[in-house]
């Protein structure tokens, strides 16, 4: 059954072993005929919840007009997310996490 995939790649460093490893993840699951989507973190401009709540009162909707907005709307048709990251200091890099 074909899966909607989306692919997040955390590394902050280019053409590191998490981008080779993501690319190989990402070959692998074309080739059995899924829908892939990659998401570069370090290419977003994405900023940190500033906890205004604005959220709450329009239907999840963030104040922040930021590139977060066109990610959740990958997110709405996806099946399977995928996280490929280094892990610093016990934990995912601050570019992902945001």
């Amino acid at each position: 059954m074909k899966k909607n995939i989306t692919v997040f790649m955390g590394s902050p460093r280019e053409n590191g072993n998490s981008d080779k490893l993501a690319k190989a993840f990402i070959k692998g699951a074309k080739s059995v005929d899924n829908i892939v989507n990659f998401i570069i973190i370090r290419q977003k401009n994405i900023n940190g919840c500033i906890g205004c709540e604005y959220c709450y009162e329009h239907a999840g909707e963030c104040a922040q007009k930021d590139d977060m907005q066109e990610i959740y709307k990958i997110l709405e048709t996806t099946d399977v997310i995928v996280f490929a990251t280094p892990i610093y200091y016990q934990s995912f890099p601050s570019q992902l996490k945001a």
